[in-house]
């Protein structure tokens, strides 16, 4: 059976682009199960035709898209958890998750699996250990497939609804965020988690649903997506497009497919 990569998304279609840019000059990504799914909010529908002209671009790659039906759960969390949830009722060995705005190196892929074989994890996670991060992150995490049985629980609206209610009657106090990743957080208490000493993933969203405050590219599909690797090449034009948080730098990673010229600052 195949490994799956589960890919959240929303409405950055351009940022998705780069994101699968970098997943196609992988080792090993063609032997991937590729979901992604595109989260549906009340009023906040994603722009799915450009959505399948993204997709089109990487016929070597085997992806599906799900997507979902309108709700009304706030952030991602109900996204993400759900489509775990689906990947623990696969037969998959290892299960990736690559959100759209996270960008991977060559050696992605094989580093998760090699981290896999040589211990019994929680999960491995493919940025280098930092103190704001705890004892997860979901910035380019690999599982194997059982591992997720610890969050199918908590796949419920009671939840969904409210996130914190939720974590605070059933887990011990913590200052821990309640999203996804403060759930994963909690329910991974215990376990060895597998960080790099050099990075494999990055992330690099500055814009989207819930930072308002950032610029987020305009124009024609091609022209976002031209604009999105122009800004992530110069810590000044970063400076410009960047106004919700300073932790967005420029993009490390490599990506063979693609190019910058022509994009305006």
């Amino acid at each position: 059976m195949q490994d799956i990569l589960i890919v959240p998304t929303f409405d950055r279609p351009e940022m998705l682009w780069l994101c699968l840019d970098h997943i196609a000059s992988s080792h090993g990504s063609s032997n991937l199960r590729i979901l992604v799914y595109v989260d549906a909010h009340v009023g906040q529908m994603p722009p799915r035709g450009e959505i399948e002209q993204v997709l089109a671009k990487f016929p070597q790659l085997t992806i599906r898209p799900i997507y979902r039906q309108p709700h009304m759960f706030h952030g991602n969390s109900f996204n993400v958890m759900m489509a775990f949830k689906d990947a623990y009722e696969s037969k998959a060995e290892h299960v990736f998750m690559i959100e759209d705005d996270v960008m991977v190196h060559p050696e992605f892929f094989r580093w998760h699996r090699q981290q896999h074989e040589d211990q019994v994890l929680g999960c491995s996670i493919g940025v280098v250990k930092e103190p704001q991060y705890g004892h997860y992150a979901s910035l380019g995490v690999c599982f194997r497939r059982e591992m997720l049985k610890l969050i199918v629980p908590h796949c419920q609206v009671a939840y969904f609804s409210n996130l914190r209610a939720y974590c605070k009657t059933r887990f011990p106090p913590s200052k821990t965020d309640c999203e996804q990743d403060g759930v994963f957080c909690r329910v991974l208490e215990g376990f060895p988690v597998a960080w790099p000493l050099v990075p494999y993933a990055q992330h690099v969203g500055w814009y989207g649903y819930h930072r308002k405050r950032s610029v987020r590219p305009q124009g024609t599909l091609s022209e976002r997506y031209l604009q999105v690797k122009h800004v992530l090449t110069s810590a000044t034009i970063l400076r410009h497009w960047v106004k919700d948080f300073g932790d967005i730098k420029v993009l490390q990673l490599s990506a063979t497919s693609g190019t910058v010229s022509g994009a305006a600052e």
